[in-house]
């Protein structure tokens, strides 16, 4: 199956909207009232809501395809190594230590102040997520070591699974870069050009692997078409970043702490509420597993299916009102924050 964060990453990419809601609150008490949203921004909410559904539904569709494709090109072995490789680019990616939730809110609530405000600190974000992209990708490929040999793997599949697993770090770094592409683009509203740019990676990746397999190529060769199909679409996000406003074009350059440091709290806020959330979710099959036996974890689990997608559809509607929020708090426009 294609690298996805699913729902879950779907439900968490609008969090920040809860650990944001007490300063909606003690705002409302401002004198500040101001306009209202009028029916064009009404609309605008309503259909970004759907279109930020769309990349969920492509990843959802091409996974079910893509899965008999990939278990008969490869073979159980294989692709039970690809699946190890994905669960393990998985595990650390969406823990950004809240940052992208303080990019898009900054972003966002920043527009139309002095530019230079904002282009410093998405500077210093999309360095923080380069070196965290960085050394996440090293944890991964180290990480395939230990894994290479407790996968109980035959000696022709664990001779290429060190290989694997240091492309899937690279993977992780270049999903990164697209990741502070996404998050800004978010914050400037261009929520159709962030599922764009999710569905194009989805599509590349499966066509390329398709191709690939129909030339009888290995995992390997998979691994590497999947890195670098991730790595083009990341560079067309940031392309795009700079294309919608200059001034946030990704530059590489020295951290600038203090710039992160005054919106960190937020960002740690968001952060705990993800987890907390994605822990409310995991947890349950393993609690109804210790209490009344395996057996019992597989109806739950089932069970389960229906709402989280549910909840992820939700959750993706609901994040694009997380930016206009954030800029009309920032406004002290209480009218418009409350009806948004």
């Amino acid at each position: 199956m294609l690298h996805s964060n699913g729902a879950d990453a779907n439900a968490s990419s609008a969090h920040p909207a809860v650990a944001f809601i007490s300063q909606v609150m003690a705002d409302t008490s401002s004198p500040k009232q101001g306009e209202g949203l009028d029916a064009a921004e009404r609309l605008r909410l309503m259909r970004d809501g759907l279109v930020n559904n769309s990349s969920s539904v492509v990843s959802a569709v091409v996974g079910i395809v893509l899965v008999p494709i990939m278990l008969r090109g490869l073979g159980q072995e294989s692709y039970g190594l690809w699946i190890a490789a994905l669960a393990v680019i998985a595990v650390p990616t969406g823990f950004d230590f809240g940052l992208g939730a303080a990019v898009v809110r900054e972003v966002a609530a920043l527009r139309g102040k002095p530019a230079r405000e904002a282009a410093t600190f998405v500077q210093s974000a999309g360095n923080a997520y380069l070196a965290y992209g960085v050394l996440g990708g090293l944890a991964i490929a180290t990480l395939g070591l230990p894994l290479s040999r407790g996968l109980h793997l035959s000696p022709a599949v664990e001779s290429v699974a060190p290989a694997v697993f240091a492309l899937g770090g690279i993977c992780y770094f270049a999903d990164q870069q697209l990741a502070f592409a996404s998050a800004t683009l978010r914050g400037l509203r261009r929520f159709d050009v962030v599922n764009f740019l999710a569905a194009t990676a989805v599509l590349l990746r499966a066509a390329g692997i398709v191709g690939l397999l129909e030339a009888r190529q290995q995992i390997v060769a998979l691994m590497t078409w999947y890195t670098l199909a991730g790595g083009v679409v990341a560079v067309l996000g940031l392309e795009l970043v700079a294309r919608y406003d200059a001034t946030l074009r990704f530059r590489p350059a020295r951290l600038k702490w203090d710039s992160l440091r005054a919106r960190m709290s937020f960002a740690f806020a968001s952060q705990v509420v993800r987890i907390v959330i994605k822990t409310i979710w995991e947890v349950g099959p393993l609690v109804v597993g210790l209490v009344l036996g395996s057996v019992w974890m597989v109806p739950f689990y089932v069970g389960e299916k229906f709402p989280r997608t549910v909840a992820g559809a939700t959750w993706q509607a609901g994040e694009v009102l997380f930016p206009v929020a954030s800029q009309d708090e920032r406004a002290h426009n209480t009218a418009r924050t409350r009806e948004t």
